[in-house]
């Protein structure tokens, strides 16, 4: 199942998709998201650029790629991100979503409804 369904049928609202890191970028720059799930490439760019200005917005975020963190650009935006993996299940995504939500800056929310998530399938 595609990552945007699967959080949509859990009750996040999802931005994008963003299919380039300038289509990720250009959406930040219209919304800002609760969380965010990113993929490492994006049409053969890294998603870094993304990431810094996430962490600039002190959006929490997490990685969902078949690369490994050991295998990511060294970048410390990307340090800490939580791996999701790819394929990811559904368990492991809903998990990862409501665990980087309750530990952003002290928030906590109780099932995710309607909080808003970016992502790239």
């Amino acid at each position: 199942m595609e990552l945007e369904a699967v959080l949509e049928e859990s009750g996040f609202r999802v931005l994008g998709p963003a299919a380039t890191v300038q289509a990720a970028l250009q959406l930040l720059d219209q919304q800002r998201p609760d969380a965010a799930v990113l993929d490492m490439n994006l049409r053969n760019e890294t998603v870094v650029p993304v990431a810094r200005v996430l962490r600039r917005m002190m959006v929490p975020f997490a990685i969902a790629s078949a690369y490994g963190a050991a295998a990511w650009p060294r970048d410390e935006a990307l340090d800490g991100a939580p791996s999701l993996g790819k394929p990811t299940s559904t368990a492991t995504l809903i998990a990862a979503m409501h665990e980087i939500l309750v530990t952003d800056s002290g928030r906590t929310t109780d099932s995710g409804q309607g909080r808003s998530s970016t992502l790239r399938p």
